[in-house]
C-alpha cells in the first residue's frame, strides 16, 4: 500500500493509527508478544483497550471497562441532579424524570448496537462470546439506584416496582430494544456491501457461530414482522390509495424508523407486561409459603403479627421501655403487661382465651406466632387495647370486641387553639423536636414528656416519597 500511495501523492498519518490484538475472553494473559505492523513513523505501544466513536473496546470484546465508564458518567450526572432536587424541594417528579431519561439513560444506550451482544431475555438459547449478566446486573443496578432518586422511593423497595409506578422500561429491555432498531435499520442502509465484508458469503463453516449474525438473524425477523403487519393494514383497508401511501412512508428513511421503533416499543411494552406478571407470581408464592396469603391478611393483621414476635406491639411494658408511659404493669397487677402474658397469664382475658382455645385447639405461644400468626393477631388486635386499632378493629378481627378491654383515652391535642387551655398556668414551649408544656411558675410541668413529631401539610415526618408540585 505504501509505494501505491507515494505514486499517489497519500501521506499516511502515524499518529491516527492504534494497534490492538483481540484475543478470547477465556485467556487471561496476552499472547501477542507485543507484535507491532510495520508503518513508517509508527511508534505506538500495542493498547489493550481503545475508544472507537465513543464506545471502549478491550481486547477481550467483554465491554466491561465500557460498562466501567458509563456508570462514571452517569454517577456524575446524578450528582448534578442531586444539586437542583431533592426529596422535598426542587422541581417535581415529572420533571426529574425527563432529566433522567433525557440526560442519562442515553448514556447507557448510547452505540447499544455495537456492545449490547446479548439475546432476549427470556431466551434460553446460548450466545457464545455474549455480554455477561453481571455486567448488565451492574447497568441495572444504577438504573434502580436513579429511579429510587427520582421518585424518593426508599432503598428497599424494588427496582421494578419503581419501574412501573415511572413507566420506564428495564434495563435488559431498553438496551435490547435499542440494538434490535439497529440492527434491523442496518439492514435497509444505502450501501449494504459491508455486510458481505464483515461476514463473508456463507461458504465456510464455523465451530462457533458468530454471536452478531445470530443478533442480525432476530433483528430481520422483527422487520419481517414489521412488513407483515404494514401487509395485513392494506388489506384490511377499504382506502385504495392505503397501499401506495404506506409503500411511501416505508420508502422513506426517517419514516421506516419511526414505524420499526414503534414495532418495537410495542414489543418492549410486552416484555414488560410479562416481566410484572412473573414478578406478582413469584411474590405470591413467598407469600403463601410464608403464611402471609394476600386474600387473608390485611394490613393491621400483618402489622401486629410482625410486632408481636418481637414484642414491639405498644403494650404498657413496652410503652414504659421506651420512656412514653409510666407503669409498665398490666391491669391485672400479675406481672408486666406484654404479649406473653396476654396471650397465656392474663386472668382479666380468661373468657377471651378460651374462644381462641375452641378456634385453635391449643395456646401454645410459640405456635401462635408462626403457624397460627394471622388468627393470634385478629385476637391481639379484639383484646390488646391499642389505641391504633381502635378504628379497624372490628374490620381488621374476626373476634368480638369487648369493652372492657379498651382503657379510656386520654384527650388529644387537636389544634394550636387547644394548647392555650390544656392545663392552667401553663404554656407551650414549641421545638423542632416536638412540643412540650412548661408550668409558667415553676419552669418544666411534673406531666411526662411525649415527643410529637413535626410534619408538613399533614404529612408525617420522615416521609421520603417525593411530592407532586
Amino acid at each position: 500500500m505504501l509505494p501505491i500511495a507515494d505514486e499517489l501523492f497519500i501521506r499516511f498519518g502515524a499518529h491516527k493509527y492504534h494497534v490492538m490484538h483481540m484475543r478470547q475472553p477465556t485467556v487471561r494473559e496476552p499472547i501477542h508478544n507485543g507484535v507491532r505492523p510495520l508503518i513508517k513513523g509508527f511508534v505506538d505501544e500495542v493498547q489493550e483497550k481503545m475508544t472507537i466513536l465513543g464506545v471502549l473496546v478491550d481486547s477481550q470484546m467483554t465491554f466491561d471497562l465500557h460498562v466501567t465508564e458509563i456508570i462514571k458518567k452517569c454517577r456524575r450526572r446524578l450528582g448534578y441532579m442531586k444539586r437542583i432536587s431533592g426529596s422535598t424541594w426542587g422541581p417535581d417528579m415529572y420533571a426529574v424524570r425527563q432529566y433522567y431519561l433525557k440526560l442519562i439513560r442515553p448514556v447507557i444506550t448510547y452505540a447499544c448496537g455495537a456492545w449490547f451482544i446479548k439475546l432476549h431475555k427470556c431466551v434460553s438459547t446460548r450466545l457464545n462470546f455474549g455480554l455477561s449478566t453481571k455486567v448488565i446486573d451492574r447497568l441495572q443496578s444504577l438504573q434502580s439506584e436513579c429511579l429510587r432518586f427520582v421518585s424518593g422511593a426508599f432503598g428497599r423497595v424494588a427496582g421494578i416496582l419503581i419501574e412501573k409506578e415511572l413507566a420506564i422500561e428495564g434495563v435488559w429491555t431498553i438496551l435490547h430494544s435499542q440494538a434490535t432498531l439497529q440492527r434491523a435499520m442496518s439492514f435497509t442502509s444505502r450501501d449494504p456491501r459491508w455486510r458481505s465484508l464483515c461476514f463473508g458469503d456463507g461458504s465456510s463453516t464455523a465451530r462457533i457461530k458468530n454471536p452478531i449474525l445470530i443478533l442480525d438473524s432476530q433483528a430481520g425477523e422483527v422487520l419481517k414482522d414489521v412488513v407483515d403487519y404494514l401487509e395485513h393494514q392494506v388489506r384490511e383497508s377499504d382506502d385504495p390509495a392505503c397501499e401506495q401511501r404506506i409503500a411511501d412512508r416505508f420508502a422513506d428513511r426517517k419514516k421506516r424508523g419511526k414505524i420499526v421503533g414503534s414495532h418495537i416499543k410495542w414489543l418492549a411494552a410486552q416484555d414488560c407486561e410479562d416481566l410484572w406478571q412473573d414478578y406478582i407470581g413469584d411474590r405470591k408464592a413467598l407469600q403463601v409459603a410464608a403464611g402471609k396469603h394476600p386474600s387473608r391478611l390485611r394490613l393491621p393483621v400483618a402489622w401486629i403479627r410482625a410486632g408481636v414476635g418481637k414484642a414491639l406491639v405498644s403494650t404498657r411494658y413496652h410503652l414504659a421501655r421506651i420512656q412514653v408511659g409510666d407503669d409498665p404493669h398490666c391491669r391485672c397487677k400479675g406481672s408486666r403487661e406484654t404479649p406473653f402474658h396476654l396471650f397465656v397469664e392474663c386472668p382479666c382475658l380468661n373468657s377471651q382465651r378460651k374462644a381462641l382455645f375452641r378456634k385453635l385447639q391449643h395456646t401454645s405461644f410459640s405456635t401462635l406466632l408462626t403457624l397460627d400468626g394471622r388468627v393470634a393477631a385478629e385476637w391481639a388486635i379484639s383484646y390488646f387495647g391499642i389505641e391504633q386499632f381502635d378504628v379497624v378493629r372490628k374490620k381488621s378481627s374476626s373476634f368480638p370486641s369487648d369493652p372492657k378491654c379498651i382503657l379510656p383515652r386520654e384527650e388529644r391535642i387537636c389544634t394550636s387553639d387547644s394548647l392555650k387551655s390544656t392545663l392552667p398556668g401553663q404554656t407551650v414551649s414549641l421545638a423542632a423536636n416536638g412540643i412540650r408544656l412548661l408550668d409558667g411558675a415553676q419552669g418544666a410541668s411534673e406531666i411526662p414528656r411525649r415527643t410529637v413529631s413535626a410534619s408538613l401539610d399533614g404529612v408525617p415526618a420522615g416521609f421520603g416519597t417525593r411530592q407532586r408540585q
